[in-house]
């Protein structure tokens, strides 16, 4: 099965391009051919039988990306099969932005989705939830289905927490959770006054001098191996989102999978997944009592959770849902002949240029 993977990045480090990387090694794994387009730097955008778009709606604000993802969904052949898997999603006539921030054209890019997609992998039921809200209102027969995020892309074997654990406050810096705001470092000033030991690894940071705000501080990409030993050594994995409106989180899906403590302020995701794991997640919006909540939590974090997926498992269930039908009006389609599609694209010269 060939198979193209697009979105749209400024850079290698953003949460998006890890994910797509993590995903087609786990996809190659089990035999598919994964090509790879940055609709951002692609000079020419070759289509495949399949082709799996990588969406939320900050990817595609700036006109560029927006036109773009215009071009690539309205380009979309019959005998294509489009599968877009939803890193974050709000709903329909969402108020709840701090700002009054929205996306001009994210009516458009959803509706051209509804349309053109066969399926719609959402990484967890919030996000799942946002997206029926749109095609209630938008229309579109694509099938909606939940594959919750998957969890450490190298698992370690660490179970449980050490002495010298600490807390974890990592991941990709930006406006919802930026390592310089005045919450975060009022956060880690009031930390370090009670004795908690806070360990900041900013992915997208460039490294600069060593400050006194927090236990330890690291910068930039870090490997497989790395991440998942900063997440698994850690007593509890800080999640100090400043919005309501956050779908998915992979460093949350990432610490239950590793049985660590999350504490998190109350957005959408971090409600499903403390109604889903109350002895692991917790939420509190009031920054202020963080460090005491954090001396508080019990010295053992107990087993992995297996019902967070991992990227094996989720990469199969992605490839089981690429290769079924979409049903329409409850009747379900013939199945999907790969040998013909790939024939006719072999015949259609599926390599050629786009005009992205």
């Amino acid at each position: 099965m060939l198979i193209n993977t697009f979105y749209f990045s400024n850079s290698d480090l953003c949460g998006i391009s890890i994910f797509n990387r993590h995903l087609r090694k786990a996809l190659s794994r089990i035999g598919l051919d994964v090509l790879d387009t940055n609709l951002r730097t692609a000079t020419e955008v070759v289509r495949a039988p399949i082709e799996i778009l990588h969406y939320a709606p900050g990817s595609y604000a700036s006109p560029d990306a927006s036109a773009a993802l215009i071009q690539l969904l309205s380009s979309q052949r019959h005998s294509q099969k489009l599968c877009v898997v939803i890193h974050g999603l709000h709903s329909y006539g969402e108020s709840r932005f701090s700002h009054g921030n929205t996306y001009p054209q994210n009516e458009e890019h959803i509706r051209l989705m509804l349309q053109a997609a066969e399926s719609i992998c959402a990484l967890s039921s919030s996000a799942a939830r946002a997206c029926r809200t749109w095609q209630s209102q938008l229309g579109g027969d694509s099938r909606l289905h939940t594959l919750n995020h998957p969890g450490l892309f190298q698992p370690t074997l660490t179970t449980s927490w050490i002495d010298a654990g600490y807390a974890l406050l990592a991941g990709i810096s930006r406006t919802k959770k930026i390592n310089s705001s005045g919450p975060i470092i009022t956060l880690l000033d009031r930390c370090r006054h009670q004795g908690v030991r806070v360990l900041e690894h900013w992915t997208n940071v460039r490294f600069s001098a060593p400050t006194d705000r927090s236990w330890k501080q690291t910068y930039g990409f870090a490997s497989d191996m790395a991440w998942s030993n900063l997440v698994s050594n850690a007593r509890v994995v800080l999640c100090p989102y400043q919005t309501r409106v956050q779908a998915v989180s992979g460093v949350m899906s990432e610490a239950i999978s590793a049985g660590r403590f999350v504490l998190s302020t109350s957005f959408d995701l971090a409600l499903e997944m403390q109604e889903q794991y109350p002895t692991r997640v917790f939420l509190e919006d009031n920054l202020k009592l963080w460090p005491q909540l954090i001396n508080q939590l019990p010295h053992t974090n107990g087993p992995v959770v297996t019902a967070i997926p991992s990227w094996d498992s989720f990469a199969s269930s992605l490839a089981s849902e690429l290769s079924g039908s979409r049903s329409v009006t409850g009747r379900q389609e013939p199945e999907f002949n790969w040998q013909q599609t790939l024939l006719e694209h072999e015949q259609l010269a599926c390599h050629s240029t786009g005009a992205y």
